[in-house]
């Protein structure tokens, strides 16, 4: 009577009445555990929701009938109420009394993926698949596990029952790892972390933020303080792989980054790190596997986009996802989504119920998830090494010992500051890639570009500039506008100010014309007489321009092929075989009769970009000098994985060994460091070196190339720029190992990352805009596609990178003639010293406008010093010598290098700041012949030329 009663005045709105009627039940009979149910119902429907827990957990959970059901509903008010660490206990003691509870698993899961605990969701997701109870959204959040799943918090949910709004701070940071924002990320977890109740898998994900950040020393201590709970989580094991990779410890690696993927099938970064580790360990059959997996997993992500962005999916999308599913090893996966596609898209019931009889056989096997044999693609871990870390973990970290640099006094550092004076001096070359104007809908070839050479081909003192030019069109590749080259009339033997340079147009005069389809030019003194020569990379057949010394130049072609089918990129003349003759270097993008094929637009009138992927890779090729101005010409590998989508090259000494290396930056595949075995073959050391793949273990763009001690640690490192959506790349040098290169990728730790995704980077090069001892960057972006929309525009901003030391930072450039504040469609640069005043210029190209020649009038008090080499017993231009310049403790280390990097050669200078050092002590040259050679008190603020055994010093 009492209950019916208190229903009435329930239905009637009187809740506290009914509430009193409850309470005499319950105190006449305090273990009336159908009245308590109703009695904590009622103090929900009151808003008394913390009281109706209370009454709840009053009822033992052991209870035969009630215990369950109590627990239960407990739980689910304290999700309502967002007491969420109380929610997860009671859901996980449900599990404990009935394990296959499908509403406790939905919630969990649930829970875990709004907090960013997305590898504690996987598992209760995966239950409920075994279960056969799962839904369209929560099959989803298993495509890849790392990444976040979430709603916009101030977006109302109208069509999804249950949105995914992120719950606490482990929620933001797995949304910014997601988003490639680790330090963010890892910012944000460290409070969390710091106190001794932090949860296993948000330690995990804080250790992953760590190490793909590159923050080594907190990763140690991260690692130093993890308990075996954390081990348990793949993130763990992918945060010890991807540290290690950057270690270039590839073996205790593929070890670590295996376990990662055991337990975590699905996540992208490791499987391209452990790709990364088998082929820098020659284990190129097995590295296939792996990229052939990352390509799946790829292909199954887009189509799972598909089916969840659209409104209405296309079966296609559904039966794609399923197989590549299929194909992935997660057979209870596909076929859970082929039975959704069936209720989409009905279909005869016998096949529906084949498969359900599939589901349900899967549920009873090993493998509904993929075995660990296929999760590994055949991979024994056993072959591997296991990393061991204890008491002496921060052993394992490669310190990189800086020198003591020429650092000026804070006062006298200053705001760069370049004037675009192009116009002014006389420069009206535009590069144009055909006969006629065109600036959208390119040609693989017309991507590119053209380059610019710096050379002082009359000997005056001053830098000259010889422009490449495209402006022909298929079949034969011939145009009237010829490559251009300017000679500069400044007043000689000494500095002049921007205003008083010129520079006139001398290319039929010198007869250096070349009216073939040209992209990427270089000089060099081939034929070891004094003056510099030109070299020419074409469409078909590429020409060397010898300098005959009285103003002209001879043309010839570098060698009989004439391939329209292939294009060759950036070009170098340089001895790479050490007999102290120059060679030509000729790296090659395509080879391929569709060359010249147009792109096309789909249905919807979007223009589908044509990349290298769609095309025949080709061999780089090495002119060797016989010693009498004949070439012998071969290709520097003839193997299949030797063929590439070269764009960059950098002709150095990497290692401080005798004889050069070949760096080549390829597009889209791993990135090339040649060096010569003693049996006279280039063996490809790229991978092993630390330097074929970028953070992250993906092949990169590799446009523009700059090299140089841009951490003060004495030895040559890399920066490279790539494509928009993908970070630049900084590749330091620690050298030491068997090859004489070990490079790890610090672009993230050094600050070069965030600025760098959103464009698109071609020529790079380095320079000390204001002299105080660190080397910055100058980088040229430019999209290779007018695709007329704003999220991914043509013109780009320059972008100049301030060295503070231990990380970059984008700089505000001051600029009278708004060159900077504009935007360009930039391809390649060089730097020079225009006007002799000891500051580094950059002469850069564009597609389609003129090109510019930016003066450096930064105003600063630091010295500088630069340097000139002329070789006697190496070859001429002395490529890969080492000049290191010594002040009391501080001392700087340049290298004469060639190629430059993308499609250019830079002024043969090695200059350096130096700060307010006003007195050097001496200059050290190791010559590519093994001579060592000294020079005591330069002076600062000026150029020498050293003459390779001539101790005498020339001022110029």
């Amino acid at each position: 009577e009492e209950i019916r009663l208190s229903n009435r005045l329930v239905e009637e709105g009187k809740f506290d009445e009914a509430g009193e009627v409850l309470e005499r039940v319950i105190l006449a009979d305090p273990s009336d555990i159908e009245t308590l149910f109703r009695y904590a119902n009622l103090q929900a429907q009151r808003g008394e929701v913390d009281n109706a827990i209370e009454t709840l957990e009053s009822i033992p959970w052991d209870h035969p009938e009630a215990g369950l059901p109590a627990l239960g509903q407990a739980a689910d008010l304290c999700m309502q109420i967002e007491r969420f660490d109380d929610a997860e206990s009671k859901y996980l003691k449900v599990l404990t009394i009935v394990p296959d509870a499908a509403i406790a698993h939905r919630q969990l899961a649930y829970l875990y993926n709004r907090q960013g605990r997305r590898h504690e969701a996987a598992l209760h997701v995966q239950q409920l698949c075994l279960l056969g109870d799962v839904r369209e959204d929560e099959l989803q959040t298993l495509i890849s596990v790392a990444d976040a799943v979430f709603d916009e918090p101030n977006q109302q949910a109208t069509d999804v029952q249950n949105p995914y709004w992120p719950i606490g701070p482990s929620a933001e940071a797995r949304i910014l790892f997601t988003n490639r924002q680790y330090e963010q990320a890892a910012g944000i977890l460290a409070p969390m972390v710091a106190t001794s109740k932090v949860r296993p898998s948000i330690s995990a994900l804080f250790g992953r933020c760590l190490a793909e950040s590159q923050q080594e020393r907190p990763f140690l201590n991260w690692l130093s303080s993890c308990d075996e709970s954390v081990k348990d989580f793949s993130e763990y094991w992918a945060a010890v792989g991807a540290f290690l990779v950057d270690q270039n410890r590839f073996e205790e690696a593929v070890y670590s980054l295996g376990k990662a993927l055991e337990l975590d099938p699905t996540d992208a970064r490791s499987i391209k790190r452990i790709r990364q580790a088998l082929f820098a360990m020659g284990n190129k059959e097995q590295a296939a596997k792996w990229e052939k997996r990352n390509e799946l997993l790829y292909e199954v992500l887009l189509s799972s986009n598909q089916v969840s962005l659209s409104k209405k999916p296309a079966k296609e999308s559904y039966d794609n996802l399923a197989e590549g599913l299929m194909k992935l090893d997660r057979p209870l996966e596909s076929v859970i989504w082929r039975l959704i596609a069936s209720i989409h898209f009905p279909q005869d019931e016998s096949k529906t119920q084949e498969l359900n009889q599939q589901r349900i056989a899967l549920r009873s096997s090993d493998n509904a998830f993929g075995t660990p044999h296929q999760r590994l693609c055949g991979l024994k871990l056993s072959d591997y090494s296991m990393p061991e870390f204890g008491k002496n973990t921060p052993e394992i970290m490669v310190e990189r010992a800086q020198r003591v640099p020429f650092v000026s006094d804070k006062s006298l550092l200053a705001i760069p500051a370049f004037l675009n004076v192009a116009e002014q001096v006389g420069i009206e070359h535009r590069y144009m890639v055909a006969s006629i104007e065109q600036n959208k809908e390119f040609a693989i070839y017309q991507q590119m570009g053209g380059g610019v050479a710096v050379l002082d081909y009359d000997q005056d003192g001053f830098a000259d500039l010889y422009f490449a030019q495209g402006a022909s069109d298929p079949p034969d590749f011939v145009g009237k506008l010829s490559n251009v080259l300017y000679r500069s009339l400044s007043p000689q033997n000494h500095r002049c100010e921007a205003d008083e340079l010129r520079l006139i147009d001398v290319t039929d005069a010198a007869k250096a014309s070349d009216t073939r389809y040209s992209t990427g030019v270089s000089a060099g003194d081939w034929n070891q007489d004094g003056f510099p020569d030109l070299v020419v990379a074409n469409l078909g057949m590429n020409t060397l321009l010898i300098n005959n010394g009285d103003g002209t130049f001879q043309s010839e072609p570098t060698d009989p092929l004439d391939e329209l089918n292939t294009m060759s990129t950036s070009i170098a003349i340089a001895d790479v075989t050490g007999d102290h003759f120059p060679d030509i270097i000729e790296v090659n993008y395509v080879h391929d009769p569709k060359l010249s094929n147009k792109p096309v637009r789909d249905k919807e009138g979007k223009l589908e970009v044509l990349g290298p992927g769609t095309f025949h890779p080709a061999h780089d090729r090495v002119m060797v000098n016989d010693g009498a101005g004949k070439r012998n010409v071969r290709a520097i590998s003839e193997t299949d994985n030797a063929a590439s989508t070269g764009l960059g090259v950098l002709i150095a000494n990497f290692d401080g060994k005798p004889g050069n290396e070949i760096f080549v930056g390829n597009d889209i595949r791993s990135d090339h460091l040649w060096q010569l075995t003693p049996q006279g073959d280039w063996d490809d050391i790229g991978a092993i070196s630390g330097c074929a793949f970028g953070h992250g273990g993906a092949a990169l763009a590799s446009m523009g190339i700059a090299a140089g001690d841009l951490d003060n640690s004495g030895s040559l490192d890399l920066f490279i720029t790539n494509f928009e959506n993908e970070p630049n790349s900084l590749f330091l040098n620690g050298q030491g190992t068997s090859h004489g290169c070990s490079f790890q990728d610090r672009t993230i730790g050094m600050n070069l990352s965030r600025d760098s995704i959103p464009v698109l980077g071609f020529g790079a090069q380095p320079l000390d805009y204001n002299h105080d001892g660190w080397i910055d960057l100058i980088v040229t972006n430019g999209n290779v596609e007018n695709h007329e929309s704003e999220d991914r525009p043509y013109e780009q901003p320059m972008q100049l990178f301030a060295n503070q030391g231990n990380r970059f930072e984008l700089a505000r450039v001051e600029d009278p003639s708004d060159f900077f504040s504009n935007k360009h469609v930039g391809r390649s640069l060089a730097t020079l010293d225009i006007n002799r005043d000891g500051h580094t210029d950059f002469v850069v190209t564009f597609m389609g406008s003129r090109s510019a020649l930016l003066v450096n009038q930064t105003k600063t008090e630091n010295h500088w010093f630069e340097v000139e080499l002329i070789g006697t017993r190496s070859e001429r231009d002395a490529i890969g010598a080492t000049v290191s310049i010594r002040s009391g403790e501080s001392q700087s280390t340049g290298w004469m290098m060639t190629g430059n990097g993308y499609l250019c050669r830079n002024e043969a200078v090695i200059s350096f700041g130096l700060g307010s050092v006003s007195e050097l002590d001496e200059i050290i040259i190791q010559w590519p012949s093994g001579v060592e050679q000294r020079i005591k008190s330069p002076p600062v603020d000026s150029r020498i030329l050293v003459i390779e055994g001539d101790d005498e010093l020339n001022v110029r």
